[in-house]
């Protein structure tokens, strides 16, 4: 059997992703929220959420952050406008940080206007970084050990 490469593995990810009901996506981005550490993870009902999806505590001794999080399916991008709701939403929360995740891209305007507002520190999480840290926290990833060949092949070789 033959390993997928890096590639296709974060494809094959993402499209799965892509096709899971939106509340079990949120869900999911609680598990792994609570995997890198968070507390008090608390994903919101199905409807009426009001643009937040979750709330949670990051920690990073000695400090503990409460954060509220977005999760958006997209196989495109997330542009500033979404990014612009989601700091809206942010308001009614009083939360000062903000977590966005997507399985998508952001848009060169919308990582500025995260960057670029005076209120609120946004964190943007991208398709190709949920996916990364999916495999980190063995999220829906399980790891095959194998060999490494090239390892011992180069151990044969004479200084």
């Amino acid at each position: 059997m033959t390993s997928p490469t890096h590639t296709s593995w974060k494809t094959e990810l993402l499209h799965r992703l892509q096709n899971i009901d939106p509340y079990q996506f949120e869900k999911l981005c609680g598990k792994l929220l609570k995997a890198m550490g968070a507390t008090n993870v608390k994903v919101t009902q199905r409807s009426h959420d009001g643009g937040i999806d979750g709330t949670a505590t990051m920690h990073a001794n000695p400090l503990s952050v409460d954060m509220a999080f977005q999760c958006k399916r997209r196989k495109g991008t997330i542009g500033e406008k979404d990014i612009r709701d989601f700091l809206g939403a942010l308001t009614k929360l009083r939360n000062k940080q903000g977590l966005f995740i997507t399985t998508g891209r952001y848009t060169k305007t919308a990582r500025q206007t995260a960057k670029d507002n005076l209120i609120y520190e946004i964190h943007l999480i991208d398709g190709d970084d949920l996916c990364s840290l999916m495999e980190i926290h063995r999220i829906g990833i399980k790891m095959q050990t194998v060999i490494d060949e090239a390892f011992f092949a180069d151990l044969k070789k004479k200084p």
